[in-house]
């Protein structure tokens, strides 16, 4: 047994460094049992050190969730292509069918009879449009009915005639067929086309087929709401028109069109200008392909632009 001296009266707290009785079972500043061994005080300061900032992002990690991204990017764009090469397929395939003229069971029996044309008391007035005013001169009542073979808008832009001559007043020119030439069947056999005045028909071998009941009629209209149910008709669609058979000319005073009277007549002046007070369409063509046609043209532009998006700010 070692003496007093051996005993030291204080002893250090190795935790704060404050003096110590030597019987003291915890630090009198630091609360802390100054009598561990030194292995256990060390665990007991690894257990309190406060937590530290969160590690680093691994670095690999990071580049993965950045192949991820792209990836997924580059999937989209993927998708998004075959969307558009798909769209654009239908829609080449809708070229060939959009016009595809109705089978003769389709055909509506008021198409099988002759336009009526009577004689009218209607007097000569005028019209204007875009600054020029029009002259109209009736010269009989009319009413047709026909299935539309060929068209052209007046209106387009690779029609130039009609603005040369600032014919204004001609919404659209409409080729039509309608008796013989849709009982018969033969119909759909000719070729047809149209140019900025004039309808035209070809066709080689025996086809049975009378050009009396053939017609390019330029078609007037002062009314907004025939005009635009006017527009709305293509190739394809049963139509009834009703009006009168006019003369007409303008201010600009070197423009005079005549109507065609007969069904007889061919070549150049053979064609009827109808005022048209009512315009409607009995039954349109093939509107399965049509509605391809429209889905195919909007979703195939939605993918190109979202293509051409995705590239730029990528």
């Amino acid at each position: 047994m070692g003496t007093d001296a051996d005993t030291p009266e204080n002893i250090k707290c190795p935790y704060c460094g404050a003096s110590n009785s030597a019987d003291s079972e915890f630090c009198e500043v630091c609360y802390k049992n100054p009598h561990l061994p030194s292995e256990t005080r060390s665990k007991t300061r690894i257990m309190e050190m406060p937590a530290g900032p969160p590690p680093a992002p691994d670095a690999a990690a990071a580049e993965d969730g950045q192949n991820v991204t792209g990836t997924q990017a580059r999937l989209k764009r993927s998708r998004g292509a075959a969307v558009f090469l798909i769209s654009a397929a239908f829609y080449a395939a809708s070229l060939f069918f959009v016009h595809r003229l109705p089978s003769k069971s389709e055909i509506l029996p008021e198409l099988l009879t002759e336009p009526v044309q009577l004689e009218t008391t209607k007097q000569p007035f005028t019209v204007t449009r875009k600054d020029m005013t029009y002259t109209i001169t009736p010269r009989y009542s009319y009413e047709m009915y026909g299935l539309i073979v060929a068209y052209n808008f007046s209106n387009s832009w690779l029609d130039i005639s009609h603005a040369d001559w600032k014919d204004y007043l001609n919404v659209m020119d409409i080729s039509t067929i309608w008796g013989y030439n849709l009982e018969s069947g033969d119909y759909k056999k000719p070729r047809y086309s149209h140019a900025d005045w004039t309808g035209y028909y070809e066709y080689s071998g025996t086809v049975n087929f009378h050009s009396r009941e053939f017609a390019n009629s330029h078609l007037l209209a002062d009314n907004p709401e025939v005009e635009r149910e006017m527009l709305r008709s293509t190739i394809g669609d049963q139509i009834r028109a009703k009006g009168y058979l006019v003369n007409y000319s303008h201010s600009g005073g070197r423009f005079t069109r005549n109507t065609s009277v007969t069904r007889d007549d061919r070549g150049n002046g053979a064609c009827e200008i109808i005022f048209v007070t009512d315009y409607e369409i009995l039954k349109r063509g093939d509107t399965v392909w049509r509605a391809i046609n429209k889905l195919s043209k909007f979703a195939g532009g939605a993918c190109l632009l979202y293509l051409c998006f995705s590239f730029l700010f990528a």
